[in-house]
């Protein structure tokens, strides 16, 4: 096990500085001056060349580079344009209501996704059908429509939960987790979705084994063969899906986020982008790709757990 860490450690960092190498120079991309966004329209050209000097943004885009690179190799993303406040600073401000997004969102996917998948492969019939079309309906429903139906129904109609805003866990347990509802049901639906029908296809798949025969003939209870036996390895293609929907889930969040107001790292991201600050748009996509890596490491171990033929590869 500690040989198959190993190697999936020894393809994350090349992976990390990859990452961080295509952020500096697509953010370099971006259209318009920071500099003249800051001054404003009445701004004049000398004021804006000694701003850019200011910034360092009239040097050359290696020496750019580099100086950047060796900062976050020493834990220093830079300064803000606009707030003059360091990004990391910022970005952890704004990492905590993603990650409770996040987190909640991914155990709604799992527990309630296996759930439904479980129940529809084991009860079939109709209720399989009805299961099947429900998780096909939300699949097909983009995040931010489920979203705008969530908002209408249950925030201005029944008046159930707060339509926008966020309120941190420190400051109102029971207000933090209300008003996180509607977005991580807009945000886990059709993931919800996809790893129901994977979870039903791979327990059909296991109970169709000889083994589960064979267990079943010995006289041992059904819940326990399910629970033990059938679950542990349907949970193989479960946690590879889990994982890269945990992925895609994270671009879903950026938008969730405006929709609902909520100060994230989604929202930072859009805020960023539109006032043309660099440094905290550089380092929002450092600390997201940072996530996805983690992510895909623990997806591995997870699937290397359940399979131990994995580690050998």
């Amino acid at each position: 096990m500690i040989r198959f860490i190993g190697r999936r450690l020894l393809v994350l960092v090349p992976t990390v500085f990859v990452v961080s190498t295509f952020a500096f120079i697509l953010v370099q991309l971006v259209p318009g001056d920071p500099a003249a966004y800051i001054l404003g329209n009445t701004a004049t050209t000398a004021k804006v060349h000694a701003l850019d000097a200011q910034l360092g943004l009239n040097r050359p885009v290696l020496d750019q580079y580099f100086s950047w690179l060796g900062g976050v190799l020493h834990g220093n993303f830079g300064v803000s344009f606009i707030t003059n406040v360091p990004v990391t600073s910022t970005l952890s401000i704004a990492l905590q209501p993603t990650v409770s997004l996040a987190i909640l969102a991914t155990i709604v996917m799992l527990v309630a996704g296996i759930a439904i998948g479980m129940i529809a492969a084991i009860r079939g019939g109709a209720l399989d059908t009805a299961l099947q079309a429900l998780a096909s309906f939300f699949m097909a429903i983009p995040g931010f429509w489920l979203a705008a139906l969530l908002i209408y129904a249950f925030a201005f109609k029944l008046r159930w939960f707060p339509a926008t805003g966020y309120t941190y866990f420190n400051q109102s347990p029971e207000q933090w987790i209300t008003g996180l509802i509607l977005p991580v049901a807009a945000v886990a639906g059709a993931f919800t979705a996809q790893v129901a029908l994977q979870a039903r296809s791979s327990v059909l798949d296991v109970i169709s084994r000889d083994f589960v025969r064979t267990l079943q003939a010995a006289g041992i209870p059904r819940h326990r063969i399910l629970l033990k036996h059938v679950l542990r390895n349907a949970a193989i293609p479960v946690a590879t899906v889990a994982g890269l929907n945990f992925i895609f889930m994270l671009s879903g969040i950026v938008v969730i986020e405006v929709l609902f107001n909520i100060p994230g790292m989604g929202s930072l991201m859009v805020n960023a982008v539109s006032q043309h600050d660099l440094p905290v748009l550089q380092g929002a996509v450092i600390y997201f790709s940072i996530v996805v890596v983690v992510v895909s490491l623990a997806a591995d171990l997870l699937t290397g757990w359940l399979d131990p033929r994995i580690r050998t590869r």
